[in-house]
């Protein structure tokens, strides 16, 4: 049963048959009589709408009562689309954006374990290199890749529930340390990045490919340090509903600030890291003119995010870095505002979440290492990421075996 139009009504009652017809009704449930027990058999959808569809006889007649019950599925496509950028963008603000941050502070304590060693080398500046998701080497600049695929589901608030993968790949350049004054040093972080999504909810699909740049300047004043981001990107959006493939695009966009403290043990064997994550989000999916005819219109998507979270390091021999991590995630405004056909359609946001989880990271030689991480996610998104990456720093002077050697007997 298709509907090509919406009623004005709540309720809306059909003339379908009479006389001996009207007990021999048939629909794709089974035969419809005087002993329903399920008052509603079926439900039918117009490009807005969804009604609830029952089939009763008084009489000599039979009739369809239909009973509007909400809205078509199809229509929370959009405001779906905008949300799901939303949480693109916060992947990558929360999990490389910052890349030099984290662990550029948690190796400040390997040097502090053995000064003398951890030193000059024919008078230059010799650092352990290392890679974990968020580090650059502090006398040196260097290039990485970090490959990511994402498993969850978003239930949206006042909204339906997303489900499917994420994925994509961020490449990024770090400058080397530059001295701003006596204590405090500044790196400079660009990148770019493909992200892409295979989401569905409701027998709907919404494949999204796009890309990314940004950039970063980190801040290091002792065992204290700050950063900023600010990114943006652009997505080509295919929505598949019943009624056909409907195509558009979004934009987004984030500027978000983190800020921490190193608190050292053992000599910097052990390195717990609390930090705080300000960001803003804005996303907006342009509009069109869905398959069933309808026009759908939007304002732009603006969050804020609070990301209160905490690291523990262990700086392991020969190179091993293993670390756990958990962050609070709380998804400030970020409601939508969008209309079909200048009728309403119900506001929905991205409920908080906690992310918690651990890594790796490896050198592999002088100057190349990698790492693998898998974060999981509860709360308003649910499932896990799992990430990887390789860094290879620039050489800065010292011969490699030098470096080696002094890596070793740390």
């Amino acid at each position: 049963m298709n509907l090509l139009s919406d009623s004005n009504n709540t309720k809306t009652s059909v003339l379908f048959a009479e006389g001996e017809l009207k007990d021999s009704v048939v629909n794709k449930v089974g035969t419809v009589g005087k002993d329903v027990e399920n008052p509603y058999q079926t439900t039918a959808y117009s490009p807005l709408y969804k009604y609830n569809v029952q089939y009763k006889t008084s009489g000599n007649e039979g009739r369809f009562e239909f009973d509007k019950g909400g809205f078509n599925p199809e229509v929370y496509a959009q405001p779906a689309t905008t949300l799901l950028h939303v949480a693109q963008m916060n992947n990558v603000v929360n999990n490389y954006a910052f890349h030099n941050v984290d662990t550029e502070m948690a190796l400040k304590g390997l040097s502090e374990r053995n000064p003398n060693k951890y030193a000059l080398v024919d008078n230059v500046t010799t650092d352990v290199n290392t890679n974990n998701p968020l580090f650059v080497e502090p006398e040196k600049g260097g290039v990485w890749v970090k490959p990511y695929v994402t498993f969850e589901n978003i239930g949206l608030k006042d909204g339906p529930k997303l489900d499917g993968v994420n994925y994509g790949t961020v490449i990024g350049y770090d400058s080397k340390p530059v001295n701003i004054n006596n204590r405090l040093d500044g790196v400079f972080t660009g990148y770019v990045g493909y992200n892409g999504s295979n989401m569905h909810y409701s027998g709907n699909d919404i494949v999204s490919n796009g890309g990314l740049l940004g950039a970063t300047y980190s801040l290091y004043n002792g065992d204290f340090f700050s950063a900023t981001t600010f990114s943006l990107g652009a997505s080509g959006d295919q929505i598949t509903t019943s009624r056909g493939k409907d195509n558009t695009a979004t934009i987004s966009g984030a500027l978000a600030n983190k800020t921490g403290y190193n608190f050292k043990f053992k000599d910097g064997l052990f390195v717990l890291q609390p930090s705080v994550l300000i960001g803003y989000t804005f996303a907006k999916t342009l509009d069109y003119t869905s398959a069933s005819g309808l026009n759908i219109s939007s304002d732009p998507v603006h969050s804020m995010q609070i990301s209160p979270g905490v690291k523990f390091y262990v700086n392991a021999k020969n190179g091993w870095r293993p670390y756990l991590g958990v962050n609070m995630m709380w998804n400030l405004m970020g409601n939508t505002h969008v209309s079909a056909d200048k009728v309403a359609i119900p506001s929905m946001s991205i409920r908080p979440y906690v992310q918690y989880g651990i890594g790796i990271q490896k050198e592999m030689n002088d100057n190349f290492s990698a790492y693998v991480q898998a974060m999981i996610q509860n709360g308003g998104r649910n499932g896990v990421s799992l990430s990887s990456g390789m860094k290879y720093l620039f050489s800065n002077g010292v011969e490699p075996q030098k470096r080696h050697d002094l890596y070793k007997s740390l």
